[in-house]
């Protein structure tokens, strides 16, 4: 009987750090959250002492406001950040690896011709230096495909959050006399505080979502198609890759559009169970991926420069140099 007295009093005790520790998690969220839902609201009570006809929605344009000051600020910067390395990567770094590549197979051609090695170990050399070439250069123009990839999204998807569980604590939020976001209507919505009975803001937002994948394999830099080179017939495909059709990174691209694809259409079920608030900055932020994305497509279509032409110095390419047959006494 004492034993179990003991036990259930320890057992009493675990139960309450757990219970203490989840409501000072809480709270700590709550502290940050407060005064970023405090400054929505704000923004809102000073668009409504603007001079602006009363058809116009206050807290909505402060809800729209934000999540565009959001994205030009900080997800825009990094957009054409990342484009311009990408467009490096398309127009720098693929061309010089061709004229390198094409010069270092007459050279060690030669080299392994000489010595008599077989033609796996030139393979396997060739293989090798182009890996440190592809390194060498992704260095020199600053445009590394795993940065480039990695932190667009590194920064967009900490701020997409935060910005979610903002607006949501907004008009969640208890504000005297009322929550302002409570009596106001958008579209479907009958406050930014409810869900949209409708559906139609969410299915929406889905939609829109699931455009910006497609769009995002068109907005990419267009890729340059290098002219023929007249090659020997024994050149292997391992010597022919281009730098930007690289399998590995073709599949991981090709992963992330499919998983994307499956968040899309999560998201209208999600976004039927958001209050208003949150829905209208989902629905914003999307609007403005998919006008950003169509810029890009429109910029993509104009012919990039042609890189300066410089005089070869190694003359006629041709195919690595076989083993060369014994001569008959």
């Amino acid at each position: 009987m004492f034993a179990r007295t003991i036990l259930h009093a320890r057992s009493s005790q675990f139960r309450n750090a757990r219970i203490y520790k989840h409501a000072t998690l809480q709270r700590r969220q709550l502290s940050i959250l407060e005064p970023l839902a405090s400054g929505i609201i704000e923004t809102g009570h000073i668009i409504s002492s603007l001079p602006l006809p009363a058809s116009v929605p206050p807290y909505s344009c402060a809800i729209i406001g934000i999540t565009l000051a959001l994205r030009m600020g900080i997800t825009l910067p990094m957009a054409l950040w990342s484009r311009a390395r990408a467009f490096r990567r398309e127009h720098l770094v693929g061309p010089a690896l061709k004229a390198w590549r094409e010069k270092a197979k007459v050279e060690v051609g030669k080299a392994f011709a000489r010595d008599r090695k077989p033609y796996e170990e030139y393979k396997e050399e060739m293989g090798r230096l182009q890996v440190a070439k592809i390194k060498e250069l992704n260095k020199i123009h600053r445009c590394s495909p795993i940065p480039t990839m990695i932190l667009p999204f590194a920064i967009h998807a900490p701020l997409f959050i935060m910005a979610t569980a903002s607006f949501r604590h907004a008009a969640l939020m208890s504000y005297a006399p009322v929550n302002p976001l409570a009596s106001e209507s958008f579209l479907t919505l009958p406050s930014l505080a409810q869900v949209d009975p409708t559906g139609v803001l969410p299915i929406a937002i889905g939609l829109i979502m699931f455009s910006n994948i497609e769009l995002g394999r068109l907005s990419r830099p267009a890729k340059t198609t290098p002219k023929p080179v007249p090659t020997d017939n024994s050149s292997k495909p391992t010597e022919e890759k281009a730098l930007t059709e690289q399998p590995r990174m073709s599949a991981i691209i090709s992963g992330l559009e499919n998983g994307l694809r499956g968040v899309s259409i999560l998201f209208i079920w999600i976004a039927m169970q958001a209050p208003g608030s949150v829905v209208l900055y989902w629905l914003t932020s999307a609007s403005y991926t998919f006008i950003e994305r169509l810029c890009f497509i429109n910029l993509g279509k104009r012919k990039p420069l042609e890189p300066v032409s410089q005089p070869s110095q190694t003359g006629n390419v041709h195919a690595p140099i076989q083993r060369p047959a014994k001569k008959i006494a």
